[in-house]
């Protein structure tokens, strides 16, 4: 009888030892996060556009030969007034510019290149105002390039550009999550509960075994 309390106690601890180490692995693997990649820009002090600078911004890119540049930037690159451009292009800038943004991947290298002392508005472009892909100007919007028409006039179109009721694009509906981050999301569940089971039975069984 003495001998079989050191084998029981033995037992238990293999059991604990090991359903510690399911633990362990379980909250590794529902702990993985990927690694992100610090990412450095500079930081740029500017009032925010207002909606009269916004609704001017846009009622200039309408107008052919504006004192304003136009400058898109888009996933694909850079753009003035529809023509593509490098970053060397735009040092020694001196004509006020309107910054149209679609996309924020080459902002800080555009900001960078322009010279501080030039008068630069920022408009992030409205959903309403895009293409389907997001990357350009709706072809409603675009229609009105060179359209004669007055700010007052601008103004109508825009709002029912805004509000959805006039040459809307067609947005992509949001892409599907894969099959295979809901398997391991419901695999790491499974074995979650596998590991809760092992806890709870763990010590029982270890007791069983060693008395028989």
């Amino acid at each position: 009888m003495s001998r079989g309390v050191p084998t029981i106690v033995l037992v238990d601890l293999s059991a604990n030892i090991l359903v510690v180490a399911v633990v362990l692995l379980v909250i590794a693997m529902m702990g993985t996060a990927p690694t992100r990649t610090p990412v450095t820009a500079a930081i740029i002090a500017e009032a925010p556009t207002g909606a009269a600078a916004l609704i001017d911004a846009l009622y200039r890119r309408t107008r052919p030969g504006s004192s304003r540049r136009a400058i898109e930037i888009t996933a694909l690159g850079i753009a003035v007034a529809g023509a593509p451009v490098g970053l060397a292009d735009l040092r020694g800038e001196a004509t006020p510019v309107d910054l149209f943004v679609f996309d924020p991947r080459h902002h800080a290298a555009v900001r960078g290149a322009l010279e501080r002392g030039v008068s630069v508005r920022e408009v992030t472009v409205p959903a309403a105002l895009r293409s389907a892909d997001g990357q350009r100007w709706n072809a409603a919007f675009a229609s009105l390039f060179g359209r004669p028409m007055t700010q007052a006039s601008f103004r109508d179109h825009l709002t029912r550009f805004l509000a959805g009721a006039e040459g809307a694009a067609p947005r992509a509906p949001p892409a599907r999550e894969p099959v295979a981050k809901w398997l391991a999301v419901v695999g790491r569940g499974v074995l979650f509960l596998v590991a809760l089971g092992v806890i709870w039975r763990a010590p029982a069984l270890a007791r069983r075994l060693a008395g028989a």
